[in-house]
């Protein structure tokens, strides 16, 4: 199959060149960038814990000049990728709620006492979801950190546009709701929204498939559970 591929670096890279190796012709094309902020804001006093939804978060929060503060903490990630990314980084302290936002919930309140102190939500600048107001609700004291920001794609590369113009793009993509709603304006401003209504459009949830079929799509293929291995599964579908 020829494939575009949405994700940002460095997770990005990874898929292509995974795809490429099932014989796949494969286009990059990240939609966001992610830039970890500069971290020159003190820690909160007294974490008990992290908790975060993304391997960007673990990535910035590695990156920080006070990482040494917080490597040692015990670490409660959304799932197994975030997972990785953590014991990639160094933290040894993980568990992983294997699962969506809801799990990380249920996991960060069926572990910890809202008493042994803060929690730090390590997190993006544009993240969706409310985690932390749904903690509070629980009693617990959250700390956001914005970790990172992810910056839109002003265009789609030259590549890619090529490709789309020449019918050369079987299947899309798309690991996010933002991605989706970014890839559509990118679309539009090159003009090739109708030349991709033929596209197959490979979404991680329902959430990411939602802007695609308000703009008329309707080849799309949603994962049965939220995580980059079961995005993939349908390409493999697709051979």
């Amino acid at each position: 199959m020829r494939l575009l591929v949405t994700r940002p670096e460095p997770d990005g890279a990874a898929t292509a060149e995974a795809l490429r190796a099932r014989g796949h012709e494969v286009l990059h094309d990240p939609m966001l960038r992610i830039v970890a902020e500069a971290g020159t804001e003190p820690l909160p006093a007294g974490i008990a814990a992290i908790a975060v939804t993304s391997a960007n978060a673990v990535r910035a929060l590695a990156a920080r000049a006070d990482f040494a503060a917080l490597v040692g903490l015990p670490l409660h990630t959304v799932g197994g990728a975030t997972a990785r990314a953590a014991r990639d980084a160094g933290f040894s302290r993980i568990v992983s709620a294997d699962g969506n936002v809801d799990d990380l919930l249920e996991l960060v309140a069926g572990r910890l006492d809202p008493a042994a102190g803060p929690i730090l939500y390590a997190c993006g600048r544009d993240r969706t979801g409310d985690l932390e107001q749904r903690l509070a609700a629980r009693g617990f004291d959250v700390r956001l950190l914005v970790a990172y920001c992810a910056e839109a794609a002003p265009r789609l590369a030259e590549a890619t546009s090529t490709a789309l113009a020449a019918g050369a793009v079987d299947a899309v993509l798309l690991y996010s709701r933002r991605t989706a709603e970014i890839f559509l304006a990118n679309l539009a401003a090159a003009d090739h929204i109708e030349a991709a209504r033929g596209i197959r459009m490979l979404c991680l949830s329902e959430a990411v498939a939602e802007p695609l079929r308000a703009a008329g799509f309707t080849d799309i293929a949603v994962a049965d559970r939220p995580k980059a291995e079961a995005l993939v599964a349908l390409v493999g579908g697709e051979t």
